[in-house]
């Protein structure tokens, strides 16, 4: 179940940081991206992403493309402008996204 952001809101946002990273380590990882990529993009998402945006599952409907290649360029390009302006987290980011 996605955590709303109301819930965090409600909790003081600060509380719910160790949840956020527990379920951010918890997804599955992405196809060609390997383990430790996508490890390494679940810790960016947490810092970079999670206090906006909570859990990736919540999110992942929004993901525009018809295939993988797709969303990964739509995921690059909205990320570069958008709080992960660095081509490396941005490439782990999007590999752990991409396994949602």
């Amino acid at each position: 179940m996605p955590i709303s952001m109301g819930r965090i809101r409600r909790r003081g946002g600060r509380a719910i940081w160790p949840a956020l990273a527990v379920l951010a380590l918890a997804g599955p990882a992405a196809g060609d991206g390997g383990e430790g990529i996508a490890e390494a993009g679940a810790a960016a998402y947490v810092s970079l992403c999670g206090r906006c945006h909570g859990s990736p599952a919540g999110i992942a409907h929004r993901f525009q493309g018809e295939d993988e290649a797709a969303r990964r360029d739509w995921l690059d390009r909205l990320l570069g402008g958008h709080h992960a302006e660095g081509a490396e987290d941005r490439a782990a980011i999007v590999a752990y996204l991409l396994g949602f």
